[in-house]
Formats: C-alpha cells, structure tokens, sequence
C-alpha cells in the first residue's frame, strides 16, 4: 500500500514547511496555524514521521526504499511548495485525491488475483 506511505509523506513535509519563517502562509487553516504557533513541536512530529516513513520504505523495498522515500519526498515537496502559496491546497480537495488514489491502487491490487 503506497498510498497511504505517499499521503503521510506529503503531510509531514507540510508540517514542516508550515513551520517556515520564509514561507508565505495565509494562516486559514486550524491545523497551519497550529503548527506555525507551536514549531518546536511541529518540527519534532514533522521530522519523526519522516523518520517513521523511511524506516517503513526501507521494511517495504530494502535499500531501494531509502531512494524511493527521498524521490517521493521531493515530488511531494515540490508539490506543496507550488500549490500553497497560489492557495490551490485544500483540505477537501487532498483528501479526494488521497482517496481516489486508494481506491485505483485497491482495484489493481485485488482484482488482478
């Protein structure tokens, strides 16, 4: 199950980039400012669950899996970095990707067998 280890990857990046003094934030969401008002913390979860993820690629693929953690890391990254401060990165919208996503991925999983 990838998804969920893509979905997870995306999430603890944009922990920790709400926690930036260079990033231009709005601040709209409960979650962003959470995260902006208390770094210190946010900066440990954003950073652990990263940690938490390379050690579940590394289980998931071997070695391979640390090269395929940092390539999804920066195509997340690059992701979160353009779509939040042209304000195209909500909620709803993340969820229904994540949840499209999962539903394709459970199809070619299970109906091939």
């Amino acid at each position: 199950m990838i998804t969920p280890f893509l979905f997870l990857e995306a999430y603890a990046f944009y922990i920790l980039y709400s926690t930036s003094q260079r990033a231009e934030l709005t601040l709209k969401s409960k979650s962003q400012k959470y995260f902006y008002t208390h770094q210190k913390v946010a900066r440990y979860m954003g950073s652990g669950l990263l940690l938490l993820l390379l050690i579940g690629y590394i289980i998931l693929w071997g070695v391979a899996g640390a090269l395929a953690w940092l390539a999804t890391l920066m195509a997340m990254g690059c992701l979160i970095v353009l779509l939040l401060p042209m304000r195209l990165f909500f909620t709803h919208y993340i969820i229904a990707i994540f949840l499209g996503m999962l539903l394709i991925e459970l199809y070619f999983t299970y109906a091939s067998k």
